[in-house]
């Protein structure tokens, strides 16, 4: 082989090494990315479920309370209406009456708290679900970069070679 062909293959090798390197540093790159990628979508998961877990658990505990705050009332209204029953002297079929009245309502309270608590619940629970859904997309919007193969790069720099061997052969170079 004289100058020009190895001349012309250096300069075939050093292309394929140089797109070699380039192609090695982007998927680098794109992996660094798809990585960092993943954990922010992990921790955005890991924070938006616990906000949710509390905030669920703070609307339990507050219908907890409200329910108890609706059953005194009640019994404290309750209380009431038989001591007022008990001044005027009443009794009998009117004190029961009352009394029904006024624990049917406390009882329907409680339970409409119960109610809304439950619905708040499932709510919450949907909520969970789209930000899981959410961070599952935005982890799936990334993909690793894929490194080139050494192997093909070998290939195309012993292509080169043969190529200018063909040219020589055909005349093509002198």
């Amino acid at each position: 082989m004289c100058t020009i062909e190895l001349a012309m293959l250096s300069v075939a090798a050093a292309s394929t090494v140089a797109s070699f390197v380039q192609a090695q540093q982007q998927a680098d790159a794109q992996t660094d990315m798809h990585n960092i990628n993943q954990k922010t979508a992990l921790e955005n998961y890991q924070q938006q479920t616990y906000d949710a877990g509390a905030r669920q658990l703070q609307e339990n505990e507050a219908a907890g309370m409200e329910m108890v705050d609706r059953q005194m009332q009640g019994l404290r209204q309750a209380s009431s209406a038989q001591a007022q029953i008990g001044e005027t002297g009443l009794g009998g079929f009117s004190m029961s009456a009352l009394m029904n009245q006024v624990m049917n309502e406390t009882s329907q309270n409680v339970v409409r708290t119960g109610v809304n608590r439950d619905w708040s619940a499932a709510q919450i629970g949907r909520e969970k679900e789209g930000i899981r859904s959410t961070s599952v997309g935005q982890m799936n919007s990334t993909t690793p970069g894929v490194r080139p193969s050494a192997l093909a790069a070998g290939l195309q720099i012993a292509e080169s070679g043969l190529n200018i061997y063909s040219q020589k052969k055909l005349g093509k170079i002198a």
